[in-house]
């Protein structure tokens, strides 16, 4: 059984940077659940993918073996709650605290019965993406941790890709991490605070319309500048968003 959806929306603009993401899974089906969280002073870090997992190894008797389960949600929760360094590390401490967990997992649940995940995952590419927004040095920076799985089923070293890359002070746009999102009919109003979550609910709007069963409000929202990182706002319906002033055919 595991938890999995996400939609998280990372968006740069000349006041600050954004992370958001919804609080649907499924597996069952939650409403609540924090996907995005708060990393020190100056970063946010969040989970797309697979949430929680849990398995079991069956000997050859049929009995359990081990019966185990993981959650990137909670081990982000506590390791960001402890975290309190300037962020030059952040990205790989993240990367070495998951893999370990799931090097683990695998090897107790995975790896003895990779048939049964394999049937029960087929064509499962990734478990799991973090994306780690940032300031340092006076410069935003946006990663991405991938921890990819082989076709058959074995975990694979994990990799960074920097999505930021190229960004200058002038630079404005918003990328998507998880469910696809069609952009198209919205224009993007990077001006305000209050244009950038216009902007957003629009395009969560679209995306639950869209993936109903792993994409849902409310929606929680980091906000990263000059002055540090804080929250914009905490389960936030889509009702309570600011009303977009713009509309027009552009696309996001």
């Amino acid at each position: 059984m595991t938890l999995h959806g996400t939609l998280i929306l990372a968006a740069l603009t000349r006041h600050g940077a954004y992370l958001a993401a919804d609080s649907r899974s499924t597996g069952p089906e939650l409403n609540s659940v924090q996907k995005v969280f708060q990393c020190g002073s100056n970063a946010f870090v969040g989970i797309t993918g697979h949430l929680v997992a849990r398995g079991q190894t069956i000997g050859a008797q049929g009995q359990v073996l081990c019966d185990a389960s993981i959650n990137i949600m909670e081990i982000l929760r506590h390791f960001s709650s402890e975290y309190s360094g300037d962020g030059t590390d952040l990205v790989d401490r993240v990367t070495r605290r998951i893999y370990d967990f799931l090097a683990g997992y695998w090897m107790l649940v995975i790896r003895p019965s990779r048939d049964s995940f394999l049937a029960s995952y087929p064509n499962v590419s990734e478990f799991c993406e973090i994306p780690i927004l940032g300031r340092i040095g006076g410069a935003y920076n946006l990663v991405s941790i991938h921890f990819p799985l082989s076709a058959d089923g074995r975990l694979l070293k994990p990799s960074v890709q920097d999505r930021f890359e190229g960004a200058d002070e002038n630079t404005e746009y918003i990328i998507a991490f998880g469910k696809p999102v069609d952009g198209e009919g919205i224009e993007a109003d990077f001006r305000t605070s209050e244009g950038v979550l216009a902007t957003m609910a629009a395009l969560y709007r679209k995306a639950i319309a869209a993936h109903q069963d792993t994409v849902g409000e409310p929606i929680d929202i980091g906000f990263l500048d000059e002055n540090g990182a804080r929250w914009i706002a905490t389960k936030l319906n889509l009702d309570q968003f600011p009303a977009s002033r713009h509309e027009g055919p552009e696309a996001v």
